[in-house]
């Protein structure tokens, strides 16, 4: 499956979108979601609209960086109270994934704080009945480097993984890690910022029937 991911709202450039598709074949969109609307996070009726016109959609979790500092102690407390209004907000199905993005280059002297914030995301699930069934049907994501999602793969099967900056940040453990997406160069110009994606497995995207979500 190809895909794209933006901070755009697609709703403003659906034409742009549609040419994108005839050209490249989309099959998903990556969108920032939140428990409110901001510049960058998707309103509901712009997913409305994405699946009116035919689109799968992939979450990406929240409109603030998420940088070394962000995984701090406590911090899984607050994003797991808000991930679950973010599945309330965009009706997304059981199965379908928010990924937590990992917005830097983190290698080992980094991985200590993630480490714990991703073992506390999988505690946390547990007291809450949605979000354990969606954490065991890989309903919960992380997007980062190669280095991060192979090592929160390995200790959180259940995790999806989506590799971005794959040549220029750290890569993976192993050889032998695939991700379930991958961002990918491409050299197409767009009106709106836009990276390009590719689905190597079933990496969560959702789309919602139309006559049941107005």
């Amino acid at each position: 499956m190809k895909g794209i991911d933006t901070k755009a709202r697609l709703d403003e450039y659906l034409e742009e979108l549609e040419r994108i598709n005839r050209l490249e074949k989309i099959d998903f969109c990556g969108r920032y979601l939140g428990a409110s609307s901001t510049h960058n996070v998707a309103d509901p009726m712009e997913l409305y609209e994405l699946y009116n016109n035919g689109f799968h959609v992939v979450g990406i979790h929240g409109d603030t960086s998420h940088g070394e500092e962000y995984f701090a102690k406590d911090r899984y407390r607050h994003d797991l109270l808000e991930i679950s209004e973010i599945r309330k907000r965009y009706r997304i199905p059981v199965n379908g994934c928010v990924y937590i993005p990992v917005d830097y280059d983190a290698g080992p002297e980094n991985w200590g704080g993630i480490r714990e914030y991703f073992k506390n995301i999988e505690m946390g699930v547990r007291l809450n009945d949605e979000l354990r069934k969606a954490y065991q049907l890989g309903g919960f994501g992380v997007m980062g480097s190669g280095y991060v999602c192979s090592q929160v793969k390995r200790e959180h099967p259940n995790i999806r993984t989506w590799v971005i900056h794959k040549d220029d940040w750290r890569p993976p453990m192993t050889r032998k890690f695939k991700p379930d997406i991958e961002r990918v160069d491409c050299v197409r110009e767009t009106s709106f910022p836009v990276n390009w994606d590719i689905a190597l497995k079933d990496c969560g995207a959702w789309k919602l029937n139309v006559a049941k979500f107005v």
